[in-house]
């Protein structure tokens, strides 16, 4: 190889090495600024539609933002809640239901973290820890508990858990460790998850939230399911399920199905409402053939009224 070309081989190696270098570093600036992007296009969306529709008779206000966070969050759609309250405090920093806002947008921010973090751990937890103190001023009735558990989880992150770390924790904590999925899952020891649940209230005297309530019945009609489909299981563990008051089983099943559903978010009603329609479906026909009609059930009415894409229900676990 010439003088020539050992110095073209050394330059486009050079060029090679700087472009790669570059190209990690956009990399990282671009994870670093994804979320403060979204919040910048969402306010610029906010401040158009507001800034043109001024004196209009349709222009957007900072009630219908305001409601339309609410909705998106009571749906359980946080992230998208999260962001509407962000181009709501943006937009209309002074107005009197500020701190209001302020309380959704934290709470649904920390009900996304565990996602969020992994891109944005610093400025997000940064930002929840800021928005406890100011809450903790202005609006000293609500309860921030659940918030400060999700910045200490973030903040000391948690191997899988087992049913017996499960049983320790308090009301609050619980509610966030089963609302991110922390948890074993219910079809792989069905006798474990209602044994679980008999050693927690008997540890947890007090009052628990609907939210709570909800989340502990979907665990238990999870561990109902699995032990009704599996008839070996069921018959050798049936003294124990006599003695916990579990029997007859599909009675009680239906019984925490239903008050689970009641109880239950939007986004956790789909989960109650799958499982009810395929027990009817087994307990009035059957396995499934294909050129059968849909059975008839207000599980599948509920399902059809929210949305739903049949070629995707599968059977639940």
């Amino acid at each position: 190889m010439s003088i020539n070309e050992q110095g073209a081989d050394y330059l486009l190696q050079t060029l090679a090495f700087f472009l790669l270098k570059n190209l990690l570093m956009i990399r990282k600036i671009h994870r670093n600024m994804r979320l403060r992007l979204k919040r910048f296009y969402l306010t610029g969306l906010l401040l158009a539609a507001f800034s043109l529709g001024s004196g209009d008779v349709g222009a957007i206000t900072a009630n219908e933002v305001f409601d339309q966070g609410k909705r998106s969050y009571d749906l359980g759609r946080y992230q998208e809640a999260s962001e509407t309250f962000s181009g709501f405090l943006a937009t209309w920093p002074d107005h009197q239901q500020h701190y209001e806002a302020l309380y959704y947008h934290t709470l649904a921010s920390a009900r996304t973290l565990p996602i969020r973090a992994q891109n944005h751990s610093g400025a997000l937890l940064e930002e929840i820890t800021a928005a406890i103190a100011t809450l903790a001023v202005q609006l000293p009735e609500k309860d921030l508990t659940e918030i400060k558990v999700a910045v200490d989880i973030a903040q000391n992150p948690i191997p899988p858990t087992t049913w017996e770390k499960l049983a320790k924790l308090s009301p609050v904590s619980l509610q966030h460790y089963l609302a991110n999925g922390w948890h074993p899952e219910p079809y792989l020891s069905p006798i474990e998850t209602l044994q679980w649940e008999q050693t927690w209230r008997n540890n947890n005297k007090e009052a628990v939230s609907p939210e709570l309530e909800s989340s502990i019945a979907l665990l238990k009609v999870k561990a109902m399911w699995q032990l009704l489909l599996s008839p070996l299981s069921f018959s050798a563990n049936s003294d124990i399920l006599k003695k916990w008051g579990y029997t007859p089983l599909p009675e009680h099943f239906e019984k925490v199905l239903n008050r689970g559903f009641s109880l239950a978010n939007p986004s956790s009603k789909r989960d109650f409402a799958l499982l009810g329609y395929h027990y009817d479906h087994l307990r009035n026909i059957g396995l499934a053939v294909a050129d059968r009609a849909p059975l008839k059930s207000r599980w599948l009415d509920y399902l059809s009224e929210r949305g739903i894409n049949l070629q995707e229900v599968n059977f639940p676990r």
